[in-house]
């Protein structure tokens, strides 16, 4: 095997034959394991905690040895399925990530707790992972770019690989192997929950925008239904031309001109918050898409309005709360998968 760089991030018991089985790769490793083993070269910056260990090591891997393809390694993967991976990853075509159907060495609570991560990210961001916590990944080394701003532990490096791979439409594939133990998920309740909130991050922030956007159209619907909207609508009527009907309709002007706001302010927050990272979407295209899908709900949102107020008699601004909370499951789920969806390079 040629420009292989193997990663070391967990202590292992069986550094020795390393150089037996790999005996033309580097082998990086964190300091603690370079002071045992003269032959393996040093993470800088690493200390003895495992915690950004991936992350520095990935950088530094890139600056001391550009074109090389990287295998990440922790403690109990063994040497056949680390040559697999490594031998697989050389071709340069894909990332591949390891996936093992035993889990004899794990606990049931870790078990539960890999199906209830994978699941969620899965849901949250419509993938189909099989184990967002696999602890072998090869990495080529046209590929190795995209992984440069990695920090932070083990757990939390896992997940951002799945958010690289996902955001930057990288080709992957799965591998089959024979190590038991497959995961490097959390050992207490707390690492959990930092793994859920990591996952779910961006969905809060979805959901603080559109709250935050909901308030600001409810707000100013309301207001212009008392104040502002009854003046432009006898004005316009008054004008010595034929106007549309909803022109001087009170309530058709009140929410229009609310979600004209709401829908600018909710297109920048999502924009340069929500959707930050997306380097990828051409800023008119998505600018169009999302007004248009604007107008569409707020013509659905206006007829539910209207049906809701003329033929049952429900009181505006419960009617108004009832057609956004309608609106409000098509308007994420197209927003999601349509407006701000990555493309492919």
């Amino acid at each position: 095997m040629k420009n292989i760089v193997i990663l070391i991030h967990k202590k292992r018991n069986d550094i020795e034959e390393f150089f037996n089985v790999f005996p033309s790769c580097y082998i990086y490793a964190d300091q603690e394991i370079a002071e045992e083993n003269s032959y393996i070269r040093k993470i800088e910056h690493s200390g003895k905690s495992t915690r950004n260990v991936i992350g520095n090591g990935i950088r530094q891997i890139s600056e001391d040895l550009p074109g090389y393809h990287i295998i990440l390694v922790n403690e109990t993967a063994g040497l056949e399925d680390i040559k697999k991976i490594a031998q697989e990853t050389e071709k340069g075509e894909e990332i591949i990530i390891a996936k093992s159907s035993s889990y004899n060495e794990i606990s049931k609570k870790k078990k539960l707790g890999i199906k209830i991560i994978t699941r969620l990210f899965n849901l949250v961001h419509k993938q189909k992972a099989n184990n967002i916590m696999s602890n072998i990944q090869g990495i080529p080394a046209d590929i190795v770019q995209h992984f440069l701003k990695l920090r932070g532990d083990t757990c939390t490096v896992l997940i951002n690989q799945r958010f690289i791979i996902k955001d930057h439409n990288l080709k992957y594939s799965y591998m089959e192997i024979e190590s038991d133990v497959l995961t490097d998920a959390p050992n207490r309740i707390g690492g959990y929950l930092k793994c859920i909130f990591i996952i779910c991050y961006v969905f809060i922030k979805f959901m603080i925008s559109s709250i935050s956007a909901f308030v600001l159209d409810y707000s100013l619907a309301l207001a212009g239904y008392v104040y502002w909207s009854p003046f432009i609508a006898n004005a316009l009527s008054n004008l010595h031309v034929q106007l549309p009907g909803f022109l001087t309709d009170v309530e058709i002007l009140s929410i229009g001109i609310a979600r004209l706001i709401s829908s600018i302010y909710n297109y920048i927050f999502n924009k340069k918050v929500v959707f930050a990272a997306d380097k990828n979407v051409a800023k008119l295209s998505t600018a169009c898409k999302y007004f248009t899908l604007v107008l569409i709900i707020l013509v659905f949102n206006t007829i539910i309005l209207k049906l809701a107020t003329t033929l049952i008699g429900i009181p505006f601004a419960i009617a108004k709360v009832m057609a956004d909370i309608i609106m409000y499951f098509v308007s994420f789920s197209v927003q999601r998968d349509l407006v701000f969806k990555k493309r492919n390079k």
